[in-house]
């Protein structure tokens, strides 16, 4: 029968191979030339999921990565958030990798910009955006936020980006 430390030793060897596993490839290399063909940007991965907590609460997780191929894409890959008296910007962070998948800069909720500007006389209205400082090509944004919900109706939530 093994030893305890022996035991524990390959739990934590088998972690860390679980972890390490799990560490996504951003290289824009690993995007296959179909998808890169003729393409300004290729979207990696969007996922959004819901938790509802309550009738009147619920929350929106919600996950991108998009890998720009060449400059004039970045309105494409821009980030924007509504929000109104029902819901708010919980949570958001990010990152910018560079063409080989390497974390080049952090985006924090203090990056992005803030306007309750809009067309319409009244409204509560307002939204986030952050227009991706990229300085070389090709690279990866990723942003991940969330947004809280309360008290309105909370079936529209199955519809919202």
């Amino acid at each position: 029968m093994p030893s305890r430390s022996l035991l524990l030793c390959g739990t934590m060897l088998l972690a860390v191979a679980v972890g390490k596993a799990q560490v996504p490839d951003y290289a824009a290399s690993s995007i296959p030339d179909s998808l890169r063909r003729n393409a300004g940007l290729v979207i990696r991965l969007d996922r959004t999921d819901y938790r509802y907590d309550s009738y009147t609460s619920a929350l929106r997780s919600r996950q991108t990565v998009i890998t720009l191929l060449n400059r004039g894409s970045e309105e494409s890959a821009a980030f924007r958030c509504d929000v109104d008296m029902y819901s708010s910007l919980k949570s958001f962070s990010g990152a910018i990798y560079d063409a080989e998948g390497k974390e080049v800069r952090k985006l924090h909720k203090g990056d992005l910009k803030y306007t309750e500007y809009s067309d319409h006389l009244a409204t509560d209205a307002a939204y986030y955006w952050l227009v991706p400082p990229v300085s070389s090509y090709p690279c990866t944004i990723k942003y991940e936020y969330e947004i809280a919900h309360k008290d309105g109706f909370l079936g529209a939530l199955l519809y919202a980006p």
